[in-house]
């Protein structure tokens, strides 16, 4: 699904009739492997595609909240961004985000501090520890 969203017309392939299945098959697959660099991976994807499918939305958070202290830098950054591109707000998920982002702020290049404050931003977010930590 990744490579779809890197190319032009990707967004043009998941409206198409047979890419809700699609997604919702790799969707599974990935949230059953457990994977939490496949997770982050499969949303951003999602995300660059706008493709929006609550469920599917829904249980990719639910199962990144279960894993969130594994993720790296990216994977939160992408798991933050993700949410504030499809405007899907998963509020434990997202809330959830800051402690393991906070820890690792010394390994977060610029985007992926770009990426985070502008998904909280987005997402109508206050963070204190969180933007205190970034400013």
């Amino acid at each position: 699904m990744n490579r779809l969203a890197k190319c032009a017309d990707g967004a043009d392939v998941a409206r198409s009739s047979t890419f809700a299945d699609f997604a919702t098959h790799a969707g599974q697959l990935v949230i059953s492997s457990g994977g939490v660099r496949n997770l982050s991976n499969t949303f951003w994807a999602l995300a660059k595609l706008w493709y929006d499918d609550d469920p599917l939305s829904n249980a990719i958070a639910s199962q990144s909240l279960l894993m969130l202290t594994e993720f790296e830098p990216q994977g939160l950054s992408n798991l933050a961004w993700s949410c504030a591109t499809l405007q899907f707000v998963h509020s434990p998920c997202i809330a959830a985000i800051s402690a393991p982002a906070v820890r690792k702020l010394r390994h977060f290049d610029a985007q992926n501090i770009g990426n985070t404050s502008w998904a909280f931003a987005r997402l109508q977010v206050t963070d204190e520890p969180l933007m205190t930590a970034i400013a």
